[in-house]
């Protein structure tokens, strides 16, 4: 069963740190986190997603923007209806999750 954990940010995202270590005390297997930036996500995001995957046993993912859009290029009308500034982001995140074989989505 894979699980994948999506956010978006404009914030370093601290809160992971603490979802990961829950599920890592609690043997969960299969697991993995997409982290969504925006315009006005900070630079130390990417530093901080790069210490969580020393970390624990996940694999943890950040696109920027060129990445998302990377994604979405055969699906050019889901660019079109999620804009930038928004938590619709995190619609980005659930698409990439389905076409890697998510089963679960948080």
């Amino acid at each position: 069963m894979k699980v994948s954990f999506v956010t978006t940010t404009i914030h370093v995202p601290n809160f992971l740190d603490d979802i990961a270590y829950n599920a890592h005390i609690n043997s969960h297997k299969d697991v993995n986190f997409l982290i969504i930036g925006d315009i006005n996500t900070p630079r130390e995001t990417v530093e901080f997603v790069k210490s969580l995957n020393n970390r624990y046993p996940y694999q943890f993912r950040y696109y920027n923007i060129e990445e998302q859009e990377n994604e979405l290029k055969k699906v050019q009308i889901l660019s079109k209806i999620m804009p930038y500034k928004s938590g619709v982001r995190k619609l980005v995140g659930n698409y990439i999750a389905y076409k890697a074989g998510c089963e679960i989505l948080v």
